[in-house]
């Protein structure tokens, strides 16, 4: 069970996005994670439950996305990396 949980620690995050821009090349894995998160419909407080950091946390992360894709909102963020 150890090695499982270890080996999900050490997997490359799971995209929702099928394209690629090469602003959204340069977000970290957490990054991604977090929007990855966001887009399947989660909230701030329930994307940090989930992956164990503050409120506050995620949303610095969240802010950071936006200025790496030169947007000013989550749902345009989530436009970007969806291609559309």
């Amino acid at each position: 069970m150890v090695m499982r949980i270890m080996d999900e620690f050490r997997a490359a995050p799971k995209r929702r996005f099928g394209r690629s821009s090469p602003a959204a090349d340069r977000l970290s894995p957490r990054e991604w994670e977090i929007m990855n998160l966001l887009a399947a419909g989660r909230t701030t407080e329930e994307t940090a439950a989930e992956l164990f950091l503050s409120p506050t946390t995620v949303r610095v992360h969240v802010s950071t996305v936006l200025k790496k894709l030169r947007v000013k909102d989550r749902e345009s963020a989530l436009r970007v990396l969806r291609g559309e």
